[in-house]
C-alpha cells in the first residue's frame, strides 16, 4: 500500500514537472507555428475561389480531411494544442503564485542589509536590484537624531503620504515605504487574459461556423452553404426527405425586401445595401438594413453584406401621360403620330411617374383605369428595353388592351392604341439582384474581446508599473543613506533619482530656514 502511494506521488510529481516545464511550452509553440504555416500552404475550406475538391486529388483530399488540414483552425488537433497551451500556462501560474502572493501580501516590512549600505559596493548592490546613495556630501549631519528623524518623517508624509518605522534607537533609525506591490500580480492578469482568449477561440472553433447565402430581391430562403466550422446545432438541409451535404437549415427564413446599388459611373459599384427581414413560422420577427461593415445579428448569428449578383430584370420605371383632348373631339378621333414622318406627340396635360413597376402588379390610374406589366425585356428584337403592358380603361374591363412599350420608341404604344388619351413611356429597366450574405456564428467572440481588453490592462501593468521599496536610514556615525529597490530596476531608477534629489532639496530648504 505504501509503495503504491509512493508510486502515485512520484507519477503526479513527474506529470506536474512536465506541465510546468519550459520544454513543453516551446514544443507547443513550435506545433502552433507549424500548424499556422500549414494553414497558409494548404488551401482552407471556404476560402478559395475554386472549390477545394478541384485543387487536390481524391486520395490527397482524403488524407487532408482525415487530419483536419483543410480546416486547420477548427480541427480537433488545433483545439487540443490550444488546450495544452492553456494547461501549461495555468500550471506555471500556480507554480509561482504562492511565492509572489507571499511577497506581495504576507511578507513583513523588510530591513535593508546594513553591511550592504555602508560597504560602498554599488555594483554588488545593483546586481541585487538595490540603488544606494548618500547625501552627506550635499547636506550636513544633524546634531540631533530626533531632529533628523522628524525631518525625514515630514518629507515622507509629504512625498508618499505614508511610511513605516522599522528601527528607532538612540543611535539610528530606518524608515520604509513600499509602492506598487500589486503590480507583481500583473503577470497573472496577463495569463488570465491569454487563457480567456484561447478559451474564446476554442469555443468558436468547436461551436462556431461560417457560411454564405444568396437571397434574390423579393424572395426568402432558410438555408446556407456551409463553408467551415461545426454544424452548431443546425440541421442539414433536406430534399425529398434526404439530407443535402454542405447545406445547413437555419430554422428560420431570411428575406431580401430591397437591394440598393450605388455606382460611380453607372458601372463601378460605389456602395450596396440590403433590407433584410427574418421570419419565424411566416411571422416577421426582425428587420434590419445591412451594408458593408454594418452587419446585423439574429439568434447569435451575424449576417454580413458580402456581395451581390445580377439575376435578371426586376421591374421598370414608367411614365403615364394624360393627353389633352379638345371638348369637341372624342378620344377615338385622336390622330396617332407617325414615327416614320417624325410627327410631334399630342399636347401633354399631366404626367405621373411610377418607379420600379413589378411584373404582375396592378397600378390604378385616376381611380378607374389601371395597368400592369406582364413582361419586361432588356433588349426586345434588338430595339432596346421594352415592357408589355396590359391596359384596363375602366374597372369593369374584362379584356384589357395589350401592347409593347419601348424605351427608344416613346410613341410606339400611342400609334397602336387610338381609343384612350392615356400614353405610356418606359424610362428605365430595373435589374434584379440577389444579395450575397456571409453568415457566421462565433459564441466565443465576446470572451475573446473581454480577454483582449484585460490583456491591454495587463500589458499596461507589466510595462508601466513595478514593485518598489524605499529606505531612509540614518546613523549618528554615518549620517543619511537613501536606498531603493525594485523588481524592474530600469523603470525604477529615474523615479529613485527623482526621490533622492527631492530629499536633498527638501533638507537644504530646512537647513536654510
Amino acid at each position: 500500500m505504501k509503495n503504491s502511494l509512493n508510486f502515485l506521488d512520484s507519477a503526479a510529481d513527474q506529470i506536474w514537472k512536465f506541465l510546468v516545464s519550459v520544454r513543453l511550452t516551446i514544443a507547443i509553440l513550435i506545433l502552433l507555428t507549424a500548424f499556422s504555416i500549414l494553414g497558409t500552404l494548404i488551401a482552407q475550406q471556404g476560402t478559395t475561389q475554386v472549390p477545394i475538391e478541384k485543387l487536390y486529388s481524391l486520395n490527397t483530399l482524403k488524407w487532408l480531411h482525415t487530419f483536419g488540414l483543410t480546416d486547420i483552425y477548427h480541427s480537433a488537433f488545433f483545439v487540443f494544442i490550444i488546450f495544452m497551451l492553456a494547461v501549461n500556462l495555468i500550471s506555471c501560474s500556480f507554480e509561482r503564485l504562492p511565492k509572489i502572493w507571499r511577497e506581495a501580501f504576507h511578507e513583513k516590512d523588510p530591513k535593508v542589509d546594513s553591511t550592504l549600505i555602508h560597504a560602498n559596493y554599488p555594483e554588488l548592490a545593483r546586481k541585487r536590484k538595490f540603488l544606494i546613495q548618500s547625501p552627506e556630501l550635499k547636506i550636513k549631519k544633524y546634531s540631533s537624531i530626533g531632529e533628523a528623524k522628524m525631518a525625514s518623517l515630514l518629507f515622507l508624509q509629504e512625498y508618499f503620504g505614508h511610511y513605516s518605522i522599522l528601527k528607532d534607537t538612540e543611535e539610528q533609525f530606518h524608515i520604509y515605504v513600499e509602492k506598487g506591490k500589486y503590480s507583481r500580480l500583473g503577470v497573472y492578469i496577463t495569463h488570465l487574459s491569454l487563457i480567456m482568449i484561447m478559451f474564446g477561440a476554442s469555443l468558436g472553433s468547436i461551436l462556431g461556423f461560417e457560411g454564405v447565402m444568396n437571397v434574390e430581391e423579393g424572395s426568402k430562403i432558410s438555408w446556407i452553404t456551409h463553408l467551415k466550422g461545426s454544424n452548431a446545432g443546425l440541421l442539414l438541409m433536406r430534399e425529398n426527405g434526404l439530407p443535402v451535404p454542405g447545406f445547413l437549415n437555419l430554422g428560420f427564413e431570411v428575406e431580401c425586401e430591397k437591394f440598393t446599388l450605388e455606382t460611380y459611373d453607372g458601372e463601378r459599384p460605389k456602395a450596396f445595401r440590403s433590407i433584410l427581414n427574418f421570419y419565424e413560422n411566416d411571422v416577421k420577427v426582425h428587420s434590419a438594413e445591412i451594408a458593408v461593415n454594418h452587419p446585423t445579428d439574429y439568434k447569435g448569428m451575424t449576417f454580413y453584406q458580402a456581395s451581390f449578383n445580377k439575376v435578371g430584370v426586376g421591374g421598370a420605371d414608367m411614365k403615364v401621360f394624360r393627353v389633352a383632348v379638345k371638348k369637341d373631339r372624342e378620344p377615338s378621333q385622336i390622330k396617332a403620330p407617325s414615327m416614320l414622318k417624325d410627327e410631334k406627340m399630342p399636347v401633354i396635360e399631366s404626367v405621373e411617374r411610377v418607379e420600379n413597376v413589378k411584373i404582375g402588379d396592378l397600378y390604378r390610374i385616376d381611380g378607374e383605369a389601371a395597368f400592369k406589366l406582364t413582361d419586361i425585356q432588356e433588349d426586345l428584337m434588338q430595339m432596346g428595353p421594352a415592357a408589355k403592358v396590359q391596359y384596363y380603361p375602366t374597372r369593369g374591363t374584362k379584356k384589357p388592351f395589350e401592347f409593347w412599350v419601348f424605351k427608344n420608341l416613346p410613341g410606339f404604344d400611342f400609334a397602336h392604341r387610338k381609343v384612350t388619351p392615356i400614353h405610356f413611356v418606359m424610362e428605365e429597366v430595373r435589374p434584379k439582384y440577389s444579395t450575397g450574405l456571409s453568415v457566421a456564428k462565433d459564441p466565443g467572440v465576446w470572451v475573446v474581446w473581454i480577454g483582449s481588453l484585460i490583456l491591454i490592462l495587463a500589458l499596461f501593468l507589466a510595462l508601466y508599473t513595478y514593485h518598489s521599496r524605499y529606505w531612509i536610514t540614518y546613523t549618528v556615525q554615518n549620517g543619511f543613506c537613501i536606498v531603493g529597490w525594485s523588481n524592474k530596476l530600469f523603470l525604477f531608477e529615474p523615479r529613485y533619482q527623482k526621490f533622492f534629489d527631492s530629499f536633498v532639496q527638501k533638507f537644504e530648504e530646512i537647513k536654510k530656514s
